[in-house]
């Protein structure tokens, strides 16, 4: 699918009164969406959207998570304009990181922005505090219910963008916007249909934010262009009840789910055992994991917990992606008789058809031998073709050669390596730490404090420099008063762990660590601000 869900209905002989969407509101209530709905919703998107901006502007799609946001997101592409999804004003994820909005707004420069009746929630005085943050407003309500032209068919706009995706800024101190051309969402969605086989006409269920590439392409667009019907709920129902999310699954008998691993760590946490006696995961073929550091423990507790539910040892995908590569870059199957290693590393399969990984030198720009770590660099028809407005670090990180001046490679940014042809992703280059001319992965600090004390919600581990010299400290947001032997705790676990050794390590309260939309600390925002966190440490 290239924004065109007629064309795939047509060559597919999708039945038109075929269940597309399903929104669960987590109230017990279902709304249904054929695939005869969203077509005609999508048409008379487009007509709004096509008699309100010029060719190809850029056209933010500010709807709540379900039906409304992808009629408008079609709506746009097939209007031959450029979408733009970015969360809403009020949202979880504008409560998470209120500038991202703002920084959207800026640097896309769009023309209009399509909401829904979510979008004001039930505080009128909403509306006055966002205006300033947006462009002309396209009400997707009144919209959808008018009688209207069937619009503008993508067919004359082939050169048009598919869509611009906004990074969340976990590693950067500025979002970016990566410009994602309809042939490479095109190559990306062929790829999802041959590595997670089984979703033509079956269901699949998502909670994931559409406004980032995991929940936009995996869990709407790949779905809908194989005729898939999906049960769609909101971040906060799964939030709220992380077990309607395995009821979906097991009501539905959905073959396909994707989460980051906290997601899968809080099901293992709060589903209770009178909950998990009503499960039926049998149906489940893909978990797919990514989107964060995939980790072996995880998999491996999940797996046991819900072995009586019927979820196969063998279900977990663990993946790797990004938005740059549109979204998928490879995706394995795990193997929990495999015995797991002390880094909790797990191997995210080997790339998808027509990707190509290389692992880099990030100072020499030398391809290294195999199973040794370095940078991983990118090539493919899914590759974006460049950031929005951002001609600098477009040419920097955008069609890269190797020393020899051979290939064109987007450079990641993450550390890798391949064994045995699967890519294994050990953490990002902005993230080590060097100590005494010995490079430390800050990540797999964090990760050792985070399994050592369970108060411990997130943290950020670096170095700072001093009157007695450079000393390594670790933040920990908590949640309650800390003990005083945990400081202990942590010191000994990631020492073990990373084998770096903290100087010191700070507590401070639940929520003082700046993070993403999708819950992830902004590791250079933390940085920016440390003597601020550490002052404010008890």
């Amino acid at each position: 699918m290239i924004g065109d869900l007629e064309r795939s209905v047509a060559q597919r002989a999708i039945p038109g009164d075929r269940a597309a969407l399903i929104f669960d509101d987590g109230s017990g209530s279902e709304r249904r969406l054929t695939y005869h709905d969203v077509i005609d919703g999508t048409r008379r998107v487009a007509a709004a959207v096509a008699a309100a901006t010029p060719p190809r502007a850029l056209v933010l799609v500010s709807c709540s998570p379900g039906p409304e946001f992808v009629q408008s997101f079609l709506g746009v592409q097939r209007a031959g304009r450029v979408p733009v999804p970015t969360y809403p004003p009020g949202s979880l994820d504008d409560a998470r990181n209120p500038d991202h909005l703002t920084e959207v707004v800026h640097r896309s420069r769009a023309d209009a922005c399509l909401t829904d009746a979510s979008f004001l929630g039930d505080d009128p005085g909403v509306d006055d505090r966002v205006d300033p943050r947006l462009p002309a407003r396209i009400d997707v309500d009144p919209v959808a219910r008018c009688s209207t032209p069937a619009g503008t068919h993508d067919d004359a706009h082939r050169s048009t963008p598919a869509f611009v995706m906004f990074t969340s800024g976990t590693t950067d101190r500025r979002a970016r916007g990566v410009v994602v051309s309809r042939s490479a969402l095109s190559a990306n969605l062929r790829a999802i249909d041959r590595t997670f086989p089984g979703m033509a006409g079956a269901c699949t269920v998502t909670w994931l934010p559409p406004h980032h590439d995991m929940g936009l392409v995996g869990g709407l667009l790949a779905p809908l262009s194989l005729g898939s019907t999906i049960v769609c709920m909101s971040p906060k129902v799964f939030v709220r009840r992380p077990i309607a999310w395995l009821q979906a699954i097991s009501t539905h008998d959905a073959v396909l789910s994707a989460a980051p691993n906290f997601a899968y760590d809080l099901c293992v946490r709060r589903v209770t055992d009178e909950e998990l006696a009503g499960l039926s995961l049998g149906s489940w073929r893909h978990a797919v994991t990514g989107s964060e550091p995939v980790r072996r423990s995880t998999m491996q507790a999940f797996t046991e917990r819900f072995a009586e539910a019927g979820f196969g040892p063998r279900t977990f995908r663990p993946s790797y992606g990004m938005a740059e590569a549109t979204l998928l870059i490879s995706a394995g199957t795990w193997d929990p008789s495999q015995p797991g290693g002390v880094t909790d590393e797990v191997p995210c399969g080997a790339p998808t058809d027509g990707a190509t990984v290389c692992i880099v030198h990030p100072e020499t720009e030398q391809p290294v031998r195999d199973g040794a770590d370095g940078e991983i660099w990118l090539a493919g028809p899914s590759m974006a073709e460049r950031y929005l407005d951002d001609d600098e670090r477009s040419r920097a990180v955008f069609g890269a050669s190797l020393s020899d001046r051979s290939g064109s490679f987007f450079r990641t940014g993450d550390l890798g390596r391949l064994v045995d042809g699967e890519v294994v992703v050990t953490g990002r280059r902005a993230a080590l730490i060097r100590v005494r001319g010995r490079d430390h992965s800050a990540e797999v600090a964090e990760m050792a404090a985070k399994d050592a004390l369970a108060s411990v919600r997130a943290c950020v581990a670096t170095t700072r420099d001093t009157d007695e010299g450079t000393r390594t400290c670790l933040i920990c947001e908590v949640s309650g008063q800390p003990a005083a032997t945990d400081i202990d705790t942590i010191r000994t676990s990631v020492a073990t762990r990373s084998g770096l050794w903290l100087d010191d390590i700070v507590f401070v309260a639940n929520g003082a660590l700046p993070k993403t939309s999708s819950g992830k600390v902004r590791r250079a925002l933390c940085l920016d601000g440390l003597d601020g966190l550490l002052a404010a440490g008890r």
